[in-house]
């Protein structure tokens, strides 16, 4: 019982660390030492500005521009790369140079990335900042969006445009390593991707696409379904991945042992 209440806990320390505030103030953490650093702040009240989706986009897009970077420098320089809780801190140190303003910028912004979690980029942000991802698993989205992005720019840096049934075919190719059933969603993303284009211009009914247009987010920060499945995807991975490995073992086991339960392979997996 002990252990299942712990268990619980754990699991709702989680949740709510994806969950916004409500109220028009934050309720500071406090300096403890176990308050992450770039929510240490017991000052002056912080108020709720609910930042638009756009700006906090911007933002999650900029942070990882300049921890590439860093992380590029630190690696010249042979020293070890610093975690994405702390660079975060000092990332807002850098803009907002006042300690209250920089409490509450953070505050703002992560506020921000809970209510806008449905985009998978504030969501991947979230999952690698609370350690639940590595940053490994960014940049291998970012090398396959870049990957796709150049599937049909050739020498010269002139991009090929593509019909929609050449766009499906070249999926397998693209996404060699995608099952079939996420094969069919990524189908499903590009073909509604293509029809909400068309929708506002009718002009393009019909007309061949740039694969690179897919991937680009508009005016206000959306991105395309093509490109919010690849990120989902990415996002979804690991469970899949742990699904999968249950499923085996499990497997494995049955036939080396009759009284084995998936239960106990899934719990033992945790």
């Amino acid at each position: 019982m002990g252990t299942a209440l712990v268990h619980l806990w754990q699991q709702q320390r989680e949740i709510e660390a994806y969950l916004p505030n409500q109220g028009p103030f934050f309720v500071a953490a406090g300096t403890g030492p176990n308050v992450p650093c770039y929510l240490r702040w017991s000052g002056k009240r912080l108020l709720q500005r609910r930042w638009p989706k756009t700006d906090t986009e911007r933002m999650v897009e900029d942070i990882w521009k300049k921890k590439r970077m860093q992380n590029e420098a630190r690696d010249r320089e042979g020293k070890a790369l610093m975690g994405m809780d702390e660079f975060l801190l000092q990332y807002m140190q850098m803009k907002y140079g006042l300690e209250h303003l920089v409490a509450e910028n953070t505050y703002n912004f992560l506020d921000a990335c809970k209510r806008n979690i449905y985009d998978s980029d504030m969501a991947l942000f979230l999952a690698v900042l609370h350690g639940h991802m590595g940053e490994d698993e960014i940049l291998q989205q970012q090398a396959e969006l870049e990957t796709i992005a150049n599937a049909m720019v050739d020498k010269k840096g002139n991009e090929a445009s593509i019909s929609i049934a050449t766009g499906v075919q070249m999926l397998p190719k693209l996404f060699v390593t995608r099952r079939q059933q996420q094969l069919e969603e990524l189908k499903d993303a590009l073909t509604r991707s293509i029809e909400l284009r068309d929708a506002g211009n009718n002009a393009l009914k019909g007309k061949d696409f740039k694969l690179s247009s897919l991937l680009e987010s508009d005016g206000d920060g959306y991105q395309t379904p093509f490109a919010e499945c690849i990120r989902c995807q990415h996002l979804n991975e690991p469970t899949l991945f742990m699904a999968e490995l249950r499923k085996q073992i499990t497997h494995a086991l049955l036939h080396e042992r009759g009284d084995i339960h998936a239960n106990t392979v899934s719990a033992e997996l945790i």
